[in-house]
């Protein structure tokens, strides 16, 4: 295109760019311009063309503008000094779990800034100190309110975390005229040593003696473990507890836990005549094409116990620090807690047992290979064809309540892509151990089948167990209406037309 052909720019987008014109407005007998302000969007007149308006306009609309900017940058700044405190950094720091070394960290320290330029970041150190004061002050809060509830429950628990350090979380339930069912956190004890029953118990009795209510607890609920029978007995006996009454209540989602897997004899153990044998060189960028196939219970177990905290590593990126063990740590409140857990092997469940032992082989042998994971990830994602989030295979850990319901609810949803990744693995060449593992856990159309039977059996026992799990709503007043629910669909699958599924229902009907 010629020069004299381009058409040539106007005066007003000459000199204001930014200006545009917008439609004439009716004059006294003619139609007069108009350019429209980028800013305000006031419409100018522009008569005959001339552009002393504009200029006049895009002036005073400049300094307005910087004024109005500097008057919000002044309040913002205000603002930010009165609401960003230590107060809302101790809140963001302790509701969000965050590490207290975030503090120490450029882009938060930026982040910050932005929000308010005056705040003074403080040290990890310095956090630290003052989070333990605020411990102190709550514990002391805690004391004031539930010396006017003259009756009180209590929830204990131990947790674990990554670092395989313990707690003991300690929880009154109670009700109040002005709150009706309220709930507080007494204590969150750090647990030192052994996870005994006496060691539980010395950490329930200081933790109910600092809050002052010893005399007023009327039951106290725990899950099964047998160290927490043993602690209940000794708050009873050596301290002095047992004049309260108190009642020792056992977690329902707990015992139906233990029903469900005794019965269909999912934690039996397992034969090692299939073992699969790790021979040869590793292929080449694999860090762990190990052998998994035939591992037996305890050496499952012990593997289970390192990753129970860390299942979600691939998908939130949140690696530990690789201290799995300390020193101060045993199993044995694990080991209670899965003592009731019948490992003893039966013929009516044999089918069972060995579906499960290939299914949780492929959810731990996927965390151990690169090149196993990889090519899981790429078959799964091309058969979603963007209908699910790929998730990794769950693990199945005798600890963890419905781990085995998610465990078949992922191989039914990723069916398609864990086929063609199956398929894929026994395509490749005879010695490659990727090839050998999955011929030692392919799984059968007969597994599959098996898969949606007990997926389907197990259901409605994961929603109950959700139920029974409630912590914003009783769940006592439930637990005779859902038991007598769960065992009347039992008894109709019982007398359904499949026979394994009749088989299933039947036995868990026996319990």
């Amino acid at each position: 295109m010629s020069s004299a052909s381009r058409k040539r720019p106007t005066s007003l987008e000459k000199h204001f760019p930014k200006w545009r014109r917008v439609d004439p407005m009716e004059g006294e007998g003619e139609e007069v311009p108009m350019a429209e302000c980028p800013r305000c969007f006031k419409k100018i007149k522009m008569n005959r063309g001339s552009l002393s308006g504009v200029r006049a306009h895009e002036k005073s609309c400049t300094v307005r503008e910087a004024e109005t900017e500097a008057e919000f940058e002044r309040v913002s700044k205000q603002e930010g000094a009165r609401t960003f405190s230590l107060e809302t950094l101790i809140e963001l720091v302790v509701e969000a779990g965050l590490p207290l070394n975030v503090v120490e960290n450029s882009a938060f320290q930026k982040f910050v800034k932005s929000l308010c330029v005056s705040f003074v970041m403080p040290s990890r150190r310095s956090l630290a100190r003052e989070i333990k004061k605020k411990v102190h002050h709550h514990s002391q809060a805690i004391t004031d309110e539930l010396s006017s509830i003259p009756d009180i429950g209590i929830t204990c628990d131990v947790w674990s975390r990554s670092s395989r350090s313990s707690f003991v979380g300690i929880v009154a339930h109670f009700y109040s005229d002005a709150e009706g069912l309220g709930r507080r956190l007494i204590d969150f004890v750090d647990l030192k040593g052994r996870h005994t029953g006496a060691n539980i118990a010395s950490c329930i009795y200081t933790s109910l003696e600092a809050a002052g209510c010893l005399g007023k607890i009327r039951s106290i609920t725990t899950d099964s473990a047998s160290s927490n029978f043993r602690a209940m007995d000794l708050l009873r006996t050596e301290y002095g507890m047992g004049e309260t009454g108190f009642v020792h209540l056992t977690c329902l989602a707990h015992k139906l836990h233990l029903s469900i897997a005794n019965s269909l004899g999912f934690w039996a153990t397992a034969s090692t005549s299939d073992e699969f044998s790790d021979s040869g060189e590793e292929d080449a960028g694999d860090n762990a094409l190990t052998s998994t196939t035939g591992l037996e219970a305890p050496l499952c177990e012990q593997q289970e116990r390192l990753d129970l905290l860390r299942d979600e590593q691939f998908l939130a990126g949140d690696d530990d620090d690789g201290s799995e063990a300390s020193a101060d740590i045993d199993d044995s409140y694990d080991e209670a807690w899965r003592e009731d857990v019948d490992r003893s092997t039966n013929r009516s469940t044999k089918g069972i047992g060995s579906l499960l032992k290939k299914l949780r082989n492929h959810s731990r042998f996927i965390r151990q290979s690169n090149i196993a994971f990889d090519l899981l990830h790429q078959s799964v994602e091309e058969s979603l064809r963007d209908a699910h989030r790929f998730r990794i295979i769950p693990r199945d850990v005798v600890v963890r309540w419905n781990s085995t319901h998610k465990l078949l609810s992922w191989f039914s949803t990723y069916r398609e892509g864990f086929a063609k990744y199956q398929r894929q693995c026994l395509a490749r060449r005879g010695s490659d151990k990727l090839r050998l593992y999955m011929k030692a856990n392919a799984l059968s159309p007969s597994d599959e089948e098996l898969i949606d039977t007990l997926q389907d059996l197990l259901a409605p026992f994961e929603q109950a167990t959700r139920k029974f799990s409630g912590s914003t709503f009783t769940t006592i007043s439930s637990v005779r209406a859902v038991t007598r629910g769960l065992s009347r669909k039992l008894k109709t699958g019982a007398s359904g037309e499949a026979d394994g599924s009749k088989a299933l229902n039947r036995q868990l009907l026996e319990l």
